[in-house]
């Protein structure tokens, strides 16, 4: 259909020196373009109303039959946005692209009690293995035969519906209970309800659940944003050098010291154990009386913990603490650490 684009009806009347007849017939042909330019709109209007469904009104419009923008009836099936995510914390995944690894997992190892490797990614079994390598900021996890690396998704970030589980690699994955397929399935989810995710044998990187029927472009958060995200979950200090303090405290007795450790975040719950060396003489405390620091002969305890701190008992090697004075609990050795786990 032709239909008018000019926004101005002119004519030639010269108001100064045209006749009556002459201006009279000059205003008549204006007003007879005026109801033209009218009829045009109004027909162009008409189809377009009329129009069966959004591939005629593409045509009437003489906009794009196909292409990444030729859906103007719903953002259903935009995958992304200059080839990038459509919007912040998408994933439900945490950690998808396997950044965060708190743990000093190693390509490789065994993983040990818990079954955790990389942040939020445990395998099936006490001693099972999987390898990774990181190019360029991408980390590719391999899984061997006859293996799977699985996340539990907390049902708190979880409502009901249809989801898509993607990645990029050979492997094959599933949502829940449901089926092994290719990158790009989808499965349903009851909010509420923690669910797992799980890889099998093959490559895995870039791994996203997000809500809906359609896979979009990997969501690259902050790291800051997703080492948060695992805190929830698991928390490790590891001061890397001896000597390095874990905090200060105060003498209890002439034996023990407590401090304090704050978490970062608000962990999921509270947790019931500490992850430690289990190496005694990993860990020092500053005894004033003695200028100076002092081996462990127990390993760090838990006193007091909550979801947001945790209280510790260092149980100094000498009888020379004073109740009452401060003190300072370090490492002695370089992979000394203490942690906290609420995983599900």
């Amino acid at each position: 259909m032709t239909y008018p684009t000019a926004a101005v009806v002119t004519t030639d009347m010269d108001a100064g020196t045209d006749s009556p007849a002459t201006a009279r017939s000059a205003l008549l042909d204006a007003v007879q373009k005026l109801n033209q330019m009218i009829a045009h709109t109004t027909a162009f209007a008409a189809t377009l109303l009329d129009d069966a469904n959004a591939a005629a009104a593409r045509a009437t419009l003489g906009a794009a039959a196909a292409g990444p923008n030729a859906d103007i009836t719903s953002l259903g099936a935009v995958a992304s946005i200059n080839g990038g995510p459509l919007a912040g914390l998408r994933n439900r995944i945490i950690n998808g692209g396997f950044g965060v690894n708190q743990r000093a997992y190693v390509s490789g190892a065994a993983v040990g009690a818990g079954l955790y490797g990389h942040d939020r990614w445990k395998m099936a079994a006490s001693g099972d293995t999987y390898t990774f390598s990181t190019t360029a900021n991408v980390t590719t996890v391999t899984i061997p035969a006859g293996k799977v690396l699985q996340q539990v998704i907390e049902g708190l970030n979880l409502e009901s519906g249809t989801y898509t589980l993607s990645w990029s690699g050979t492997a094959q994955g599933k949502i829940g209970a449901g089926s092994y397929g290719a990158s790009g399935i989808t499965g349903s989810i009851t909010g509420g309800t923690n669910t797992t995710i799980e890889f099998g044998p093959g490559t895995v990187s870039k791994a996203q659940l997000e809500f809906g029927s359609v896979a979009t472009a990997f969501e690259q958060r902050f790291y800051g944003i997703e080492l948060a995200l695992c805190q929830r979950y698991y928390y490790r200090v590891t001061p890397g050098l001896t000597g390095v303090p874990f905090g200060i405290g105060v003498a209890i007795g002439t034996l023990y010291a407590y401090i304090t450790v704050p978490f970062p975040v608000t962990m999921r719950a509270v947790p019931t154990t500490i992850d430690t060396t289990n190496v005694a003489s990993d860990y020092q405390v500053y005894v004033v009386s003695l200028a100076g620091y002092v081996n462990c002969n127990n390993i760090p305890s838990n006193a007091t913990v909550t979801n947001f701190s945790a209280t510790l008992s260092f149980r100094s090697g000498s009888t020379s603490f004073v109740s009452g004075n401060g003190t300072i609990c370090a490492a002695n050795s370089a992979g000394a650490f203490l942690a906290w786990s609420v995983e599900l």
